[in-house]
């Protein structure tokens, strides 16, 4: 009889304690889905960024963003454009169109069906001004006025300042009554052409001149000048360092003006408790040439200097941080890497690639004329009119000045292998995909994008 008191006992107090737990656990809410900020900052080189190793200390506020995230040292966009660019990091599928199709789901759509408030801050006038689809999803999107069709007039609207891209966020954050979890996709126009900083006077890389104006001013208007067009005149006198110079010193300054924006986004962040609790994503669509290949700006070629772009992920603080990734990665993988980590159903058409826990060494770009791949250290650069093949080896070469493709027969035979074999088992109708890519090449042009 004493045993079974005993046991009645023992029974008793483990039925109160459940009931204890189960009280405390009535009050305590489930985890809470991180919030995801995508920043994607139009025309920014890599190799722009101190964080990257320039040696202008051009970016303290993502400097310091890079020291709580995982940095991808080799980071490539898809397109040294926008609209293929943007179209494919908002998808993860290979979109070479001018719009994405109605049956391919977008980040903002997928995060929107897991419980997501969405909102948007674009700034880029090819985006505002055609009709491309990536407002699909938003449950706000933010865009400005369109003042002129010509893409190239359309840059001087009011090249809305990174300021107010930041303002708008930031007032969104604090008017909003929602409980949920965000998505908010910031698109930031700085540092792309014309290079026009507000205030130049707080830039540290632009120098006064006798006159008492800053001397890189006279070149910021970049698409006007001798220096953007493709075929110059035999006669035309050569750039000259000094010129350079005066393009780089103003794009440094947009970057540095930018910087300080999103330290002030970031600050607003971390003072609301919002910092350390969200996933952080910060890229750029392309990058810029400054007359490396005999090219200035962007949409000119598949160099280096038009797709490395930097890659930042900065993970919920429970997560080990200042991680670097040196493989190779690509900007096309960036939503499926996000659905991965976040276990959002992508749907089963996305690229099942994950960036952070896979590592990868092949890399793919496609437009106009070319397409490029990546394989290790190995680069190659295919017209596919001309039929004419650039070989570089990036470890050796990074800034891919030595064409190797006379030199390395066999490697270029077996790059031009992995490009035939990429183009059959990515598009089943790739010829279709290069015209089209060709197409919106030429629209660009007419519109006044391209020279």
């Amino acid at each position: 009889m004493s045993q079974l008191k005993g046991l009645v006992a023992a029974l008793a107090a483990l039925l109160v304690l459940i009931g204890i737990t189960q009280l405390f656990s009535l009050g305590t809410p489930a985890p809470r889905a991180p919030s995801v900020l995508f920043i994607l900052v139009d025309t920014l080189r890599a190799d722009h960024i101190s964080a990257y190793g320039y040696p202008r200390l051009t970016s303290p506020a993502i400097d310091a963003l890079a020291l709580d995230s995982v940095v991808f040292s080799d980071a490539v966009s898809q397109a040294p454009v926008t609209i293929p660019s943007v179209l494919q990091i908002l998808t993860g599928q290979l979109l070479i169109g001018k719009s994405i199709p109605t049956s391919t789901p977008t980040l903002a759509q997928i995060f929107q069906n897991a419980g997501y408030s969405t909102m948007a801050v674009v700034d880029n006038p090819i985006l505002e001004s055609r009709e491309t689809g990536i407002e699909v999803g938003f449950d706000s999107f933010f865009t400005n006025a369109v003042v002129d069709e010509r893409l190239d007039q359309q840059h001087y609207k009011t090249n809305t300042p990174a300021d107010v891209i930041t303002q708008r966020a930031i007032r969104w954050l604090e008017d909003r009554s929602d409980s949920r979890p965000f998505f908010t996709w910031l698109h930031y126009f700085d540092p792309h052409d014309p290079y026009s900083p507000p205030y130049p006077q707080d830039s540290p890389f632009l120098q006064a001149s006798d006159s008492g104006r800053p001397e890189s001013m006279q070149v910021g208007d970049i698409r006007r000048s001798p220096l953007a067009q493709q075929k110059r005149p035999p006669d035309a006198p050569p750039i000259s360092a000094r010129q350079r110079a005066r393009v780089i010193d103003l794009y440094d300054s947009e970057i540095r003006y930018l910087d300080r924006s999103l330290g002030d986004l970031f600050e607003y962040l971390k003072l609301a408790g919002l910092y350390d609790e969200t996933l952080i994503v910060l890229t750029s669509d392309h990058g810029e040439a400054f007359g490396e290949h005999g090219e200035w700006m962007h949409g000119r070629s598949l160099h280096r200097n038009q797709l490395h772009v930097p890659l930042l992920i900065k993970l919920p603080q429970s997560e080990p941080r200042q991680r670097k990734v040196d493989t190779p990665v690509q900007l096309i993988d960036l939503a499926p890497t996000l659905c991965a980590y976040l276990r959002i159903d992508c749907g089963s058409a996305a690229r099942d690639r994950n960036i952070l826990e896979h590592s990868y060494t092949d890399t793919f770009a496609l437009w106009n004329f070319w397409i490029a791949v990546r394989d290790e250290s190995w680069k190659l650069i295919y017209h596919t009119t001309t039929r004419d093949a650039q070989l570089y080896d990036l470890a050796s070469d990074p800034t891919e000045q030595r064409d190797r493709a006379q030199s390395e027969p066999e490697t270029l035979a077996r790059m031009l292998a992995k490009k035939d074999e990429l183009l059959e088992s990515s598009w089943k109708h790739h010829e279709a995909v290069l015209e089209q890519s060709i197409q919106q090449a030429e629209q660009l042009k007419e519109l006044g994008y391209l020279q």
